[in-house]
C-alpha cells in the first residue's frame, strides 16, 4: 500500500527514507541530552548509502560519551 501511495505522489523510497532520516536527525540534534558526536556519526552512517545493520548502531551507541571536565589535573 505505501509503495502505491509513494508512486502516486512521485516519490521514490530512497527519497522517503532520506526525508525520515533528516527529520529524525534534526529532532535528535534539538535534544539537550543528545551527544553531538553521536549525531554526526549517525548522519554519516545514514548518508553513506549502504544498507545499515544493527551492529552499526551498536558501535555508535556503545562508544563512551564525550566527557568534558573542568579539572585542571
Amino acid at each position: 500500500m505505501i509503495h502505491y501511495v509513494i508512486a502516486e505522489v512521485g516519490m521514490d523510497m530512497a527519497t522517503l527514507y532520506q526525508q525520515i532520516a533528516d527529520k529524525f536527525l534534526a529532532r535528535l540534534a534539538e535534544s539537550k541530552d543528545a551527544d553531538a558526536e553521536k549525531i554526526n556519526q549517525l548522519r554519516a552512517l545514514l548518508a553513506d548509502g549502504k544498507k545499515v545493520k544493527s551492529d552499526d548502531f551498536v558501535k555508535i551507541f556503545s562508544a563512551p560519551l564525550a566527557v568534558i571536565s573542568n579539572d585542571p589535573a
